[in-house]
């Protein structure tokens, strides 16, 4: 399973692969290494749990607190969809770390807009509707909200 971690260049091998005293003085440095590559996984992974673990709940707390009480039984699971998809997407594309105080309120308003349109729309398009206008709603803030507070002032 190590091999997983190797960088594709360390795969090929020494040109003389009958000498084991070379192959055995290279091993214990790239042990190491391996080792040290393990622990840089292992804190990605942790940081990344983490970062799922808010965008989760950040998603729950604004699927409870922005739907509205008669909002079609299959919202809630649309909407925590989206948003967890919308908040990683965000991670991924802008650096974010972490969701403030006002990705929160941004996230809120968001759904209330799209659950708006969706409860305005005629029945059978009402999921359509819903999720038409959260994922188009939450694309923009990926790519134009994040982060934009620099950019803004310097306009």
């Amino acid at each position: 399973m190590s091999d997983l971690y190797r960088p594709p260049d360390e795969n090929l091998g020494s040109p003389h692969p009958a000498d084991s005293d070379e192959d055995d003085e290279e091993e214990e440095p790239e042990q190491e290494q391996d080792g040290e590559e393990e622990e840089d996984d292992d804190a990605a992974f942790s940081a990344m749990e983490g970062r799922v673990q808010q965008a989760t709940q950040v998603a729950g707390q604004v699927t409870q607190s922005a739907l509205p009480m008669d909002a079609p039984p299959t919202w809630p699971a649309l909407a925590h969809q989206e948003l967890i998809i919308a908040i990683l997407r965000d991670w991924s594309k802008n650096g974010t770390e972490e969701l403030v105080d006002e990705d929160v309120t941004n996230l809120s308003g968001f759904t209330r807009i799209a659950a708006g349109a969706g409860m305005s729309a005629a029945v059978d398009l009402r999921d359509a509707t819903f999720v038409a206008v959260l994922r188009t709603l939450l694309e923009d803030w990926v790519a134009n909200w994040s982060g934009g507070d620099g950019d803004d002032e310097e306009e």
